[in-house]
């Protein structure tokens, strides 16, 4: 069985992606990450959606990278069987706390 995987987070996943390549391809993996001014901005909301929900709350240069690099803002965490934060620049409690409400494995 494949399974899905997603990281997500700022450019310290760079190393990681830079190095997938020599993991063996059992799984779907897929990348979504900013620089750590952008990746701290964006948002999740009660949907399991993470990303540039409002356009007018992101610098223009910001949602054309989203576009750009992922060809999206917006990804669906409910896609993933495993979701990935790699480099997250900010108080661990804070970041927890906007999950929850949800039930996640191993998180509080």
């Amino acid at each position: 069985m494949t399974r899905s995987i997603l990281f997500a987070g700022n450019s310290h996943i760079a190393a990681l992606r830079r190095g997938w390549s020599a993991v063996p391809d059992t799984s779907d993996v897929q990348f979504f990450a900013a620089n750590s001014k952008l990746f701290n901005a964006l948002e999740l909301d009660d949907d399991l959606i993470f990303g540039a929900h409002q356009a007018d709350r992101y610098e223009p240069r910001q949602l054309k990278f989203l576009d750009q690099v992922f060809g999206r803002r917006l990804i669906d965490l409910k896609d993933f069987d495993d979701v990935v934060i790699v480099g997250r620049n900010s108080n661990e409690v804070d970041f927890l706390r906007q999950f929850e409400a949800y039930s996640i494995d191993g998180l509080c």
